[in-house]
C-alpha cells in the first residue's frame, strides 16, 4: 500500500497494472475486440406457428384441465336455529327462566346466557331481525325485574 491511498485503491491499480500487462503480453487490443457472451446467439423462447394455433392450443390444454377439476357445490342456504322462531314473550320468559327468585347475579348470568345464543351479532345475516327481537323483549324483562328488585329491597 502506498502512502495517502486506500486498500481499495492499491488493488485496482494493481489490477489494472496486470490487465495492461497481459494485453501487452497477447498483443490484443481491447477496444478492437467486442464483448460477446459466448452460447446466447440464440432466443430463448421457441418460434411457433400462428398465434391462433397456439391459442387454439392453450384453450384445449384449458378445457382438458378443466376435466378433471370437480365442480364446487353450491352453497346451502342457512338453517334457522328454532330457537329465534320464538317470539312471544312468554316464549322468551321461559327461555329465559326468570323466576321472581331471581337476585342481582342470576339475572346479570340469564341476560350474559341469553345474548350468547341470541345475539344479532353471532348469527347468520338473514336472521338478525328475529335475534334483534328476542334480544329486545329479554333486555325489557329483564331491566323489568331488575326495577321491581330495586323497588322492593329494603333500604
Amino acid at each position: 500500500m502506498l502512502l495517502k491511498q486506500s486498500l481499495f485503491q492499491s488493488v485496482v491499480d494493481r489490477l489494472e497494472d496486470e490487465n495492461e500487462e497481459n494485453r501487452e503480453e497477447d498483443g490484443h487490443d481491447d477496444q478492437a475486440t467486442s464483448f460477446r457472451i459466448m452460447g446466447l446467439g440464440t432466443g430463448f423462447v421457441k418460434e411457433t406457428g400462428s398465434a391462433e394455433a397456439s391459442l387454439q392450443t392453450v384453450q384445449s390444454l384449458y378445457d382438458d384441465f378443466l376435466e378433471d377439476v370437480p365442480l364446487p357445490e353450491e352453497p346451502q342456504p342457512p338453517v334457522m336455529p328454532a330457537h329465534l322462531s320464538r317470539l312471544t314473550p312468554d316464549e322468551i320468559r321461559d327461555d329465559l327462566g326468570l323466576s321472581d327468585e331471581d337476585d342481582l347475579q342470576s339475572l346479570a348470568l340469564k341476560r350474559r346466557s341469553f345474548a350468547r345464543l341470541n345475539h344479532p351479532d353471532r348469527v347468520n345475516a338473514a336472521f338478525r331481525e328475529q335475534a334483534n327481537q328476542r334480544m329486545t323483549l329479554a333486555n325489557q324483562m329483564i331491566d323489568q325485574a331488575l326495577q321491581r328488585l330495586a323497588r322492593n329491597r329494603p333500604d
